[in-house]
Parts: structure tokens; C-alpha cells; sequence
């Protein structure tokens, strides 16, 4: 659309409308670059370069001005529906500066949690995400930008640089939801898959049942400490579980999800155990 319209908007209006469009895109990809740098794998890598890619031919095709129109085709519309373009130009970039103003906000403030937390300053990272819970109000996990980076490092064998994050989402969580939330119990449980995949099978096992501590819930915590005892060869205490862990997703998920049948796999694999001649 030509810049004549809208003329009688501030001269700001229109220019910060484009940059807030374009400055969004850009955290955007300075999120995914941090997680390619967290888990370094080809697939990633090819989806940074595909948004890159299209953030660059989506700016080249703005300041080519595809979309503006001739001053030849607007000098020949009515002046009613001048008008109307103008206003209704005046309307969309003010809307477009509110919303995105604010978007940007809870970004800049997100992405810098990120990167204190990154660079090791995790209490003040902490403390921004703590006051400023951004993906929690739009019903996310509490720091979910964080839990997203431990889980690629996680994913990348890389437990050292992963456990301080875990124990900052821990923090965040209990401070923010509660110790006894259900939020918190998921976090126990994330923190005992942590530790099995780090090999760590004691402090594993601590995190399962503070999960169970709080309640059942779902079962994960039961099939999670029941698996881990039936791989450490205590397979009464195993049995124990699972049969805790299938009643409880029978009740929430039904007998056909996919929740019940892997608990029943776990258990069917004790069963296999238990009945073998190392098992007796």
C-alpha cells in the first residue's frame, strides 16, 4: 500500500510497525540458534537455515515493496475509498505496534533469563523468569524456553552444563506453583529421567518417590520407579509399582491408551524377568 496513505498518522507510526515485524522473527531464530548450539544435530541445523532462509527472502521482498500499491492505480480510486485505506492503515499499525510492542516485551524478557542462564548466572536468570512468567500465563510450563535448552543438552549427552538448569526449573517451579503442585511433581519426574540417563540411579530413585510423594497423578512417577527397580533387580518392589502405576492409568487414560499399554510392556518385561532362571 502506498505510503500516502496514512498520512495524517504520526510519521513513527508505519516505520516502528515494520520493525516490530521484523525484530520478532529475529529472536526467533536467536532461540533456535542457542539450541542448535545446546544439541548440534543435522536436523536442527537444516531447520535454523530453512528459517534464516525465509526471514531473509521475506525482508528482501518488504523493501522491494511487492505490496505497495502504484501510484498510478491510486490516483485513479474514489477519494471515499482513499480514505478508507487510510484509515483502515492508521487502525492496523496501531494495532500492529500494541500487540507486538507487547509480544516483543515478554520476549526480550524470556530471552534474557535464557542467556544469564546460559552464561551461568542462573539465580538471576531465575529471578526474571520467577517475575516475569511469561509461558506459564499463556499455559506453558513455567520457563519453558529453559526446560527446552536442558532438554537439548540432555539430548546431547552434555549432563553437566543440564543439571544446573534442571535445578533452576526446580526452583522456579516450586516457587511459583508450589512445592506440592502437580507442576512440581513433573519436575520431580524430569529430574529422575535426568539422573537415569546420567547414570545416577540413587539420586534417580530419590526424585521418583518425591514425584509419588505428592500424589499419583498420572502413574508416571510409579512406572518410572518401577522400571528403574525392576532394571536394578529388585523386582518385588517392581511389581509393587507397576501394578500401582497400570490401576492409576486405567482410571485416567483407559485400558487402550498408550499410556496403559507402555506401563503394561514395563511390567510384561518383569514378568519375563521374574519367570527366567537368573530371575528365580
Amino acid at each position: 500500500m502506498d505510503d500516502s496513505l496514512g498520512k495524517n498518522a504520526p510519521q513513527w507510526l508505519h516505520p516502528t510497525a515494520n520493525a516490530l515485524t521484523f525484530i520478532l522473527p529475529a529472536f526467533f531464530l536467536a532461540y533456535c540458534c542457542i539450541y542448535l548450539w545446546a544439541c548440534p544435530s543435522p536436523a536442527l541445523a537444516t531447520a535454523v537455515g530453512g528459517e534464516i532462509m525465509a526471514f531473509v527472502i521475506s525482508l528482501a521482498v518488504f523493501k522491494a515493496c511487492i505490496f505497495t500499491l502504484p501510484k498510478g492505480v491510486l490516483a485513479k480510486l474514489p477519494e471515499r475509498l482513499k480514505d478508507w485505506l487510510a484509515s483502515s492503515r492508521t487502525f492496523v499499525d496501531y494495532s500492529k505496534v500494541i500487540v507486538l510492542s507487547l509480544v516483543l516485551f515478554f520476549a526480550l524478557t524470556d530471552f534474557a533469563a535464557l542467556c544469564f542462564s546460559v552464561t551461568g548466572m542462573n539465580q538471576i536468570g531465575a529471578t526474571i523468569y520467577r517475575i516475569c512468567p511469561s509461558t506459564y500465563w499463556l499455559g506453558l510450563h513455567p520457563a519453558f524456553s529453559l526446560e527446552m535448552l536442558a532438554g537439548a543438552l540432555v539430548q546431547s549427552k552434555n549432563f553437566k552444563q543440564a543439571e544446573p538448569l534442571y535445578s533452576e526449573i526446580l526452583d522456579i517451579r516450586t516457587k511459583l506453583c508450589g512445592a506440592d503442585s502437580d507442576l512440581a511433581s513433573a519436575i520431580y519426574a524430569d529430574l529422575g529421567d535426568f539422573y537415569v540417563r546420567s547414570n545416577d540411579l540413587a539420586k534417580a530413585e530419590h526424585w521418583y518417590r518425591r514425584s509419588i510423594e505428592i500424589g499419583p497423578r498420572t502413574g508416571r512417577g510409579y512406572t518410572a520407579l518401577a522400571t528403574l527397580l525392576r532394571e536394578s533387580g529388585r523386582y518385588a518392589e517392581s511389581r509393587e509399582y507397576y501394578l500401582k502405576a497400570l490401576e492409576l492409568r486405567a482410571k485416567v487414560f483407559g485400558v487402550d491408551s498408550k499410556q496403559y499399554k507402555d506401563t503394561e510392556r514395563g511390567y510384561n518385561r518383569l514378568q519375563q524377568l521374574v519367570s527366567s532362571p537368573k530371575g528365580r
